[in-house]
Formats: structure tokens, sequence, C-alpha cells
């Protein structure tokens, strides 16, 4: 049995950013990854929430989020909804783009999480640059979307190595997520000063967080070999690679993905109260 759900507008800036909560135990955040939504997630939730209290949202800028699109202002927004749900510590899941943002969360408030899982995440201040499969042509997509041909960048954008997945039903979802991509964040024109972001490839030992790091087995080699690196310069980290897996694997391989969560989450479990998350 599906555990009860719950939406939440959760209010910033004047806007909103929607969470979609099910279960009850620790709190785990899923943070989704560029051009898709909380739906992603899916997969997941059934296995989670007999044990955890599951927080899906739409990042700001994609999905039903009304609030506008800033990955700087990203970090802040999980402190948001740690505060919306009254609680000290969560663990942290975020995939590709949404792990980025959640590595980014660990380096600057460490305490607030009792765990942490990057899964076919990048590396703010990864020297080696990304192979031509693994370079994401952004302005390319960004003059599609501006100039309104849009449905050419979705187009174009699905049949990219990242996104490319052989199951059919899984495909659909994509599909359908990429379907209601709106470009809010190509078509961001706002001025919001300085972009300054943290080089965290140079201070990932500083990071203890119990750590599980994803990929596939066949993700691109540049996310592959940022994989080794986070395993590698993490204090306190383990990596899992998922058999004939791609990139979007927590959605083509829910299975294997499920079960690495699980475990890793046991392991690191904290106590919990039912009057008092975590």
């Amino acid at each position: 049995m599906t555990a009860a759900l719950n939406i939440v507008d959760m209010p910033v800036d004047g806007e909103i950013i929607k969470l979609e909560i099910r279960g009850e135990g620790p709190t785990v955040i899923f943070l989704h990854g560029w051009s898709l939504d909380r739906r992603m997630w899916h997969p997941q939730v059934k296995a989670l929430t007999k044990n955890y209290r599951v927080v899906l949202l739409d990042r700001r800028g994609f999905g039903e989020s009304s609030a506008p699109p800033d990955l700087e202002r990203e970090v802040k927004d999980i402190l948001a909804i740690q505060q919306e749900l009254n609680i000290t510590s969560s663990a942290l899941i975020g995939m590709s783009q949404g792990g980025r943002i959640a590595l980014r969360f660990a380096h600057q408030f460490p305490e607030k999480l009792w765990a942490l899982s990057l899964i076919s995440a990048p590396l703010d201040g990864f020297t080696i640059p990304p192979t031509k499969e693994d370079t994401i042509p952004i302005e390319l997509y960004r003059s599609l979307a501006k100039s309104g041909d849009i449905d050419k960048m979705r187009r174009l954008w699905s049949q990219h190595p990242i996104m490319h997945c052989d199951d059919k039903a899984v495909s659909s979802l994509i599909e359908e997520m990429l379907k209601d991509y709106e470009a809010r964040d190509l078509m961001d024109i706002k001025d919001h000063g300085p972009c300054q972001i943290p080089q965290i490839a140079q201070s990932l030992g500083e990071i203890k967080i119990p750590t599980l790091i994803i990929n596939g087995e066949f993700d691109t080699k540049w996310r592959c070999l940022v994989g080794k690196t986070l395993d590698y310069g993490l204090h306190n980290s383990r990596r899992k690679i998922i058999s004939d897996a791609g990139h979007l694997c927590n959605l083509s391989h829910s299975t294997q993905v499920n079960s690495a969560l699980l475990d890793f989450l046991d392991r690191h479990r904290p106590i919990f109260h039912s009057d008092k998350h975590p």
C-alpha cells in the first residue's frame, strides 16, 4: 500500500516550491535532475516510505514550482524545507544537476545532514573537461527556447546520450516530464549578479557526511570519472555501480538503486521519535 500523500505549497520569495511528502520516519529529501521534475523519483517512493519520510520537490524553475530559477538560491531552499518540516537534519539524495546542489549543501551545512547520496552527479571545480559525448549544448538549447522552438530543444535533448533509456515505460515517463519542461531556467534573463560557484573539488576531504555515490555502469565516461573522483576525495564515502544501467539509473534500474539506497540509509539511520522528526 502506498503511503498517504501530502502536497505542500511552500512559500519562498512570494512564490511557491511544490513539495510531495509521504511516509513516516527520518526524513529523506530528493533533488531531481535538469529538465525533469519530482516525478523522476516515483520509482523510489514505495520502497523508501516503508521506513522513511520521503520529500520530493519540484526545484525552483521546474515542474509545478513557481519560484524563479536560480541555482545559487537552491541551497537555501533546502534549509527552508527543513524548517517547513520542523526538522534539524535530513538525508539528501540528488541526481545529476540535483546532485550538484546536494553536494553544495553538504559543503555549506554539514550539520544539517545525516546522510548524502549523489547519483550521476557533476562536480564543481573538476578540472578535467567532459568529452563531446558528455557535453550538454546548453547555449544551443537556450537559443532554441528563446526563439520559440522549445519542441526542437526538447527533441534534441531527449536524443542526448545522457537521456538514453531502452525501457519503454521509463522512456514514456521521461517524455512526459520533458513535455512539461518549460525551459524557464534557459529563458531567465534577470541579472542575479556575479555567479559564485564554490569549487568543491578542491575541498572534498572537508565533507565527512556518510555519502553513497551511484553511477550506472554505462553512464557517460566523464560522469563515471567524476564518480570515482568523488569516492576518492570524500572523507566517508562508498560507491555503487548499477549493472547494465546508464545515466538515469534510478528510473531504468530502480530495484538495484532502491536496494543500494535502503542499505545505505539503514546503516546511517538516526534514532527516530514520531513526535519529533530528525
